[in-house]
């Protein structure tokens, strides 16, 4: 099941959420930020250095947000299995 870090009052948590539901994914979300707080917690830190959300985790591989307009795109692309023309999100393994 694909985990998703970030509170649900963010717009990119927002995108992400919007995605797995028109892809039909099943997933976890998990507040963090804002009032939630955590993003400064060593977890979260190994999780995304940058202290941002969202985390996407999908078993395998965790990505974190980086700013583009394009990130729902690829990461829609990489969880159905379509290539992406472009590298995806940064990847911690």
């Amino acid at each position: 099941m694909l985990k998703i870090w970030g509170r649900s009052s963010s717009i990119n948590v927002q995108k992400v959420m919007w995605a797995v539901a028109a892809l039909g994914i099943k997933h976890e979300r998990i507040d963090l930020g804002g009032k939630f707080g955590g993003l400064d917690a060593p977890e979260q830190l190994a999780r995304n250095p940058h202290g941002l959300i969202p985390v996407i985790d999908d078993g395998e591989t965790t990505y974190f947000w980086l700013s583009s307009p394009r990130n729902v795109a690829k990461i829609s692309n990489h969880l159905t299995g379509c290539s992406a023309t472009r590298p995806l999100l940064q990847e911690r393994h």
